[in-house]
């Protein structure tokens, strides 16, 4: 019972890590859309 228990501890901490690196990446990459969209807005001639 005890390894069921610590098996199902691992294996649910090691899911939740899995999706907060996700969600992690999908607001970095959210926000580098932000900072590229604010540049071409504030400053266009750099990008042409």
């Amino acid at each position: 019972m005890v390894l069921l228990t610590v098996i199902g501890a691992l294996g649910s901490t090691s899911v939740n890590s899995i999706s907060l690196r996700h969600i992690l990446i999908g607001l970095g990459i959210l926000v580098l859309i932000a900072v590229v969209n604010g540049l071409n807005n504030t400053s266009p001639h750099l990008w042409r």
